[in-house]
């Protein structure tokens, strides 16, 4: 306790939780008053020690001698633990009552009983104290000399100063008593003394986590992806960055860097195996390096859940809504992300890599993501195709060697960069034979494998289990004992391949895993084709070897996505490479196929089917569909997709929604025919009314409008069919909806209401028609923004004018201070600061933003003279200055 200071000293005796007096020792309390912070925490000594247990005024004493009063040793006695109770309990008996009462003397109260009751009371002291015996019996005479000698004491006479000088005496015994006890108490403070370094000790390694935590939990505000996230995106980027170092730069790469100065989102279209992916991460690798951070995203909500405003990010997506055909799922997901989308595109900070299919880039589904054709890469486009002599160093770079008559050869095909990969994999083989004809030499080599003896056929019957799987056959599905649902699987393969049907799953692994390097590759416990185009191959050819297998067994996704009836001119995918038909003596098959999936709940699958976008295709279904009872009809109307989980971002998709946003109005017409409920909604909220809407299929909205939906109904980011319409535009089904009366201020959970999206999109038509049921023109945004303030911004003249004739508040500002005319003035939009001017000549024209800029400011800075007239017109006040001065 010699080193205490005001930051950790001890505050009370920890054994009676007494609390210490600091005032008494160091002259503190006649120094420094009641400024604790400055007295002197320092114990020099027992006696130091003994004063903090005392009341200031009872603490003048230097040492244990006569100037240590009885008052102050019963005090001691009493507030340290280390005498014994029954000590404790006489010294605080004797000083409240016989020290106490005798100070403060009045000589009437002190009766002869008293007298003696007092004098026996000392004595029981003497006796618990456990003097030594020749110490005890001389204070107990002493005390029987006062007893027999004292009554003088009682007539009101002075005491005898010899009598005093003796009672010092004793007193002296007990202050050498106390000194004692004082020491065993230091010997008692050094152990609390360790004890309190040891605390303080634990304490700076708890305050050294929490910081710790504390840090972590800023870097997770700063982050808001999960930290197994980052170490999965840690992992991904650091094999990225392994193969990059086969990387050859091209024009096509060049160009992609090129618009992205420019631009925040980029997709890179072509078929597969051109070079997409590839050059979408090694362009993201490069970002990098000037300080962005890479992520990849696995699904539509992690753009929304990864984005933090403000920090340089680089998000890649790969195949955007779907690797083989666009995928209608896919695309409703991205569509609920569109608002997020278009914040992080005006958020210069940030990029967007996208790569897809030129078919499903293609397909009409896809126009729908307009942020996605913004900016398009063509890399088969002239303008950025391979040169010959960037197909020569890419050939050097794999293959090891230039190609004679390179042109020719990657005429043959667009996946020139893919061969090239495929044939550094192989072990040998003639280059020219490969480019000319590369699935040919896969073919071949599979004809002779089926050919050769039962072991090819093995590896055949391993590669058919890849396809059925759709390229992801997980590697648990060899372990356990064989269920039925596996049994049946191997049965029919085993005969499709023409081998023993009761091979064994371990034996079919062994034979795939031969394949490893050539065919396939095993990645994080998943079996997969060495390539999408690879893959897309050898569902090609197993769909003609065993496609009754493949309709029967075959996973949902490839049942649905790579199969076709018929060839038609109408269907984009019909040309797809790859694409597998049907012949017309499957079509049952098939028909049983689609049935048995829908009653299963693969819902989504089965109305993503490529299929379904041919009228004659739905007809021949409806057909198939009146055939079965009415019941198994009713119950199939309203399943409900059950393959995703709740949970999941997934729609959970239902008949009625997923029609509504094909536009198949005869299926919609067999559906309602069947009493599905209008109102039932997939688990993303969107009602069918809202899909209708929103892929603007006026015939459908009608056909569900005479069924009386609720128009109101929300999805669960807000967005009503109203809100839908509003923000895509369809301004026939916007009348429809506003015949129904709905709540025209009904926000999503941005606080933007239909009117802010028809704005937001510029459709002057439908802000008129909102306006003529009297929306709330002052509802703002979660930021604060008011449509007033978006039409200013935006430069929409005719919607700013349409909205000061609802008489709106024009000096409403957003979270940052941002007025609609600090917005107009700002963007230079000359003729809309003037309409806000002429219309309310009180507009405040000195409301600032929170860093201090005004209107005027903000104009003068962008040098937009002519507002700056109009504004020095309203009086402003030309010397306001920002937070920097």
């Amino acid at each position: 306790m010699n080193q205490q200071t005001f930051a950790s000293y001890l505050k009370r005796y920890p054994p009676t939780n007494k609390e210490l007096n600091y005032e008494a020792i160091n002259s503190n309390k006649d120094t420094f008053k009641w400024n604790r912070a400055l007295y002197d925490y320092r114990i020099r000594s027992p006696v130091d020690l003994s004063r903090l247990f005392l009341e200031t005024h009872m603490a003048h004493f230097t040492t244990f001698d006569d100037s240590c009063d009885s008052s102050a040793l019963l005090g001691i006695i009493i507030n340290i633990d280390r005498f014994p109770a029954v000590v404790q309990s006489d010294a605080a008996k004797i000083r409240s009552d016989i020290r106490n009462p005798w100070a403060h003397c009045d000589f009437t109260e002190w009766t002869t009983t008293k007298y003696a009751d007092s004098l026996q009371l000392m004595g029981q002291l003497i006796t618990n104290l456990r003097l030594s015996n020749r110490m005890e019996n001389r204070i107990l005479g002493e005390l029987n000399r006062w007893a027999t000698n004292g009554q003088n004491f009682l007539s009101g006479t002075r005491l005898d100063v010899e009598i005093v000088d003796e009672i010092r005496q004793q007193t002296h015994i007990l202050s050498e008593y106390a000194l004692r006890v004082c020491r065993e108490t230091d010997n008692q403070f050094a152990i609390v003394q360790k004890e309190l370094t040891e605390l303080e000790s634990k304490y700076k390694e708890h305050d050294v986590k929490l910081k710790n935590i504390e840090t972590e939990l800023q870097k997770q505000d700063e982050d808001p992806i999960p930290k197994h996230i980052q170490e999965q995106i840690k992992i991904r980027v650091e094999d990225w960055e392994k193969n990059d170092k086969m990387f050859v730069t091209t024009r096509a790469s060049d160009y992609v860097m090129e618009c992205l100065q420019n631009k925040s989102c980029v997709t890179l279209t072509a078929p597969s195996g051109v070079g997409k992916s590839f050059i979408s991460r090694h362009t993201a690798l490069v970002l990098q390096k000037e300080g962005y951070k890479i992520i990849p995203v696995y699904a539509p909500t992690d753009i929304r859940d990864y984005y933090k405003p403000g920090k340089q990010t680089v998000f890649i997506v790969d195949d955007i809504c779907g690797n083989f055909t666009a995928n209608q799922q896919q695309i409703d997901n991205w569509k609920q992300m569109l608002p997020v989308i278009a914040t992080i595109i005006a958020d210069k900070c940030c990029k967007i890599i996208g790569s897809c299919r030129l078919q499903v880039y293609k397909d009409d589904k896809f126009k729908i993501l307009s942020p996605f054709k913004a900016c398009e890469c063509n890399l088969i486009s002239d303008k950025i195709c391979l040169t010959s002599e960037e197909k020569n160093i890419i050939a050097k770079t794999y293959i090891g060697t230039s190609v004679e008559n390179i042109d020719e050869l990657s005429q043959k095909c667009e996946f020139f960069p893919l061969l090239c990969s495929l044939y550094h994999g192989l072990e040998n083989g003639d280059v020219k034979e490969f480019f000319n004809n590369p699935f040919n030499v896969y073919k071949n080599e599979l004809e002779n494998l089926s050919m050769r003896d039962d072991e090819g056929n093995y590896k055949i019957c391993s590669l058919a289990l890849l396809v059925l799987f759709n390229n992801q056959l997980k590697e648990k599905w060899f372990q356990g004992k064989v269920s039925d649902e596996q049994r049946n699987i191997i049965e029919d393969i085993c005969d499709a391949c023409d081998i023993n049907r009761s091979t064994s799953k371990a034996k079919l692994k062994k034979e795939l895993e031969t394949l490893d390097g050539t065919f396939i590759c095993k990645q994080n416990g998943i079996y997969r084709a060495l390539h999408d185009k690879l893959f897309d191959f050898l569902a090609h050819y197993f769909g003609h070897k065993m496609i009754e297998c493949l309709i029967d067994h075959g996973d949902s996704g490839l049942v649905h996505e790579r199969f076709i009836c018929q060839k038609s001119t109408d269907d984009k995918n019909s040309n797809t490479d790859f694409i597998i038909e049907i012949p017309e003596d499957y079509f049952q098959s098939y028909s049983k196929r689609l049935i048995k999936d829908w009653s299963a709940g693969k819902v989504d699958a089965v109305f993503s089917n490529n299929n379904m976008k041919m009228s004659s295709f739905r007809q021949q279904l409806i057909q198939y569909l009146q055939q079965l009872d009415q019941i198994d009809q009713v119950r199939l109307a309203s399943t409900k997709d059950i393959v995703r989980p709740k949970e999941h971002d997934g729609p959970g998709t239902t008949p009625l929604t997923e029609t509504c946003c094909n536009g198949y109005t005869d299926i919609v017409q067999w559906l309602l025919h069947n009493g599905v409920d209008v109102d039932l909604c997939s688990n993303d909220g969107c009602s069918p009314l809202s899909r209708a809407s929103s892929e603007g299929h006026i015939d459908i909205v009608k056909l569900l409008l005479k069924k009386n939906p609720n128009v109101d109904l929300c999805d669960n980011n807000g967005g009503s069919p109203l809100y839908w319409a509003s923000f895509e535009g369809h301004t026939d089904i916007v009348k429809l909806l506003l015949e129904k009366n709905p709540n025209v201020d009904l926000c999503d959970n941005n606080g933007w209401s239909p009117l802010y999206l028809a704005i937001l999109k510029g459709h002057t038509d439908i802000v008129k028609l909102l306006l003529e049921k009297n929306p709330n023109v002052n509802l703002r945004d979660n930021n604060g923004l008011s449509p007033l303030s978006w039409a200013s911004y935006k430069g929409h003249i005719d919607i700013v004018k349409l909205l000061l004739e609802k008489d709106p508040n024009v000096d409403l500002f957003e979270k940052d201070g941002c007025s609609p005319l600090y917005k107009a003035s700002q963007e230079g939009h000359t003729d809309i600061v003037k309409l806000l001017l002429e219309k309310n000549p009180n507009v405040n024209v000195d409301l600032c933003t929170k860093d201090g800029w005004s209107p005027l400011s903000w104009a003068s800075y962008e040098g937009h003279t002519d507002i700056v007239k109009l504004l020095l017109g309203n009086n402003p006040n030309v010397d306001l200055c920002d937070k920097d001065g």
